[in-house]
């Protein structure tokens, strides 16, 4: 009987996971089976390894192939942990503020739109050599610089307290982490390290 008083029913709703979220969780999630994946098909057969990242993986080759949802699915890949805790830790700081300022459908456009560009001036950075067709691209990098540069873009003065040496906090603008980022960018698209897989 005292369920039919509104006052006495449990709510309904389930408190929902912020986008940015679900968009780490998935990150981590993707590596870690990828990393078993890779660690098993390197054991068993490399071949079943390079397979993987050409199907995944964005480069001219796959998208020749036909393979347009590597512009997607490449975004979602890491090469290392490393690289998947930097994105995060930009996704988790900048993610949360454009959230939270804008919507989630916002953030998920702004996020996936700057990973598909980033994707896009990958591709037509390799273009002009035949050589680096077959080049795989993975990583979330395009998208999480592009929440950096819409967070800077709100607040360039706001300080950012990072950890130097990882127990040395020292705060610094936004505008000129944006800055630091872009000028390695620029760096990494005029002199690529061997074996670079990002979308710089």
């Amino acid at each position: 009987m005292l369920d039919n008083r509104d006052y006495m029913r449990r709510p309904s709703y389930r408190p929902e996971w912020p986008s940015w979220g679900k968009v780490l969780f998935a990150n981590a999630v993707i590596f870690f089976f990828q990393t078993l994946f890779v660690y098993y098909a390197a054991r068993k057969d490399p071949g079943w390894a390079k397979g993987y990242f050409n199907i995944f993986g964005l480069s001219i080759l796959g998208l020749k192939s036909g393979c347009v949802w590597q512009l997607f699915t490449f975004q979602f890949m890491h090469g290392s942990g490393w690289h998947l805790i930097g994105n995060s830790l930009i996704i988790f700081f900048c993610g949360r503020e454009i959230e939270t300022r804008f919507g989630r459908g916002t953030f998920l456009r702004l996020y996936l739109i700057s990973g598909f560009v980033g994707g896009v001036f990958y591709v037509l950075r390799q273009l002009p050599f035949p050589e680096l067709h077959d080049n795989v691209c993975i990583g979330a990098s395009a998208g999480a610089f592009g929440l950096l540069a819409a967070f800077c873009m709100l607040d360039p003065h706001r300080k950012i307290t990072l950890l130097l040496m990882f127990f040395i906090p020292i705060a610094i603008p936004a505008w000129v982490i944006l800055a630091a980022e872009g000028a390695f960018t620029v760096l990494s698209i005029l002199a690529p390290a061997e074996g670079d897989h990002v979308a710089h």
